[in-house]
C-alpha cells in the first residue's frame, strides 16, 4: 500500500465519520506516521510545533479507532490499516455476470437460478481493489475438485461454499 492510497482511504474514513476530509495537518500526521516519522520530524516539516502536531494526531487516531472499531495509535497504525486495507480487500466481487474462474476452465452459472433480487444485489456491490491480492505462482490441475464444485453449485443448488 502506497501513501496515496493510505491518505485516500482515512480520508473516506474520517469523512464517513466526521463529514469533513482530512486538513492539511491532518494529512501530514497521516503521510508521516506512514513513513515512520515522530511527532519531531512532522512537525519540523510542516513548521509546526510538536504539541500541535501531536493533539491532532491524538484527534485523528480517536477517529480512525471509532471509524475502525479498533484501538489505533501512533505505534499500530500502520499494522492496523494494512490489515483492515486487506480485509476488506478481500470481499471481492468480480462482475456481475456470475462467471466463476478455476484455473484455465470457467463455469457458467445459469441466469434462470438467479432471482432478480439477487441481480439487484449483485449490481450494488462495490468495487474491490485487487493490488494487494497474492500472485498465484503454481496452480495445481484440480479436476476432481472442479467436478465436484460443478456438482455442488450447478445440481445441488448450494448457495455458499468455502475453500
Amino acid at each position: 500500500m502506497d501513501v496515496n492510497k493510505v491518505l485516500q482511504f482515512v480520508d473516506k474514513l474520517v469523512f464517513e465519520n466526521t463529514g469533513q476530509h482530512l486538513n492539511d495537518v491532518q494529512r501530514a500526521v497521516v503521510e508521516g506516521t506512514w513513513n515512520r516519522q515522530t511527532y519531531d520530524d512532522i512537525a519540523h516539516n510542516c513548521h509546526l510545533t510538536k504539541n500541535h502536531v501531536a493533539d491532532v494526531g491524538c484527534e485523528l487516531w480517536q477517529i480512525l479507532s471509532t471509524a475502525l472499531d479498533e484501538d489505533i495509535k501512533k505505534s499500530n497504525f500502520r499494522s492496523n490499516l494494512e490489515r483492515v486495507y486487506v480485509e476488506k480487500s478481500q470481499n471481492i466481487c468480480i462482475g456481475t455476470n456470475h462467471n466463476f474462474t478455476f484455473g484455465s476452465q470457467i463455469l457458467n452459472h445459469s441466469q434462470s437460478h438467479l432471482t432478480e433480487n439477487n441481480i439487484n444485489n449483485q449490481q450494488k456491490l462495490p468495487y474491490r481493489d485487487l493490488t494487494l491480492a497474492p500472485k498465484i505462482k503454481n496452480f495445481c490441475d484440480r479436476k476432481s475438485e472442479i467436478k465436484f464444485l460443478e456438482n455442488w453449485i450447478f445440481n445441488q443448488d448450494i448457495s455458499l461454499i468455502s475453500i
